[in-house]
């Protein structure tokens, strides 16, 4: 599994998809105060 920020997701959507499903791996989503 990999953590993300909010925001590194937010500004790389399309890749992290891609990545997500070519690796078939979880991703995890962070984000501050939550």
């Amino acid at each position: 599994m990999e953590a993300i920020t909010y925001t590194n997701a937010r500004n790389n959507l399309a890749k992290t998809m891609d990545k997500v499903n070519d690796d078939h791996l979880t991703v995890l989503i962070t984000r501050q105060n939550g």
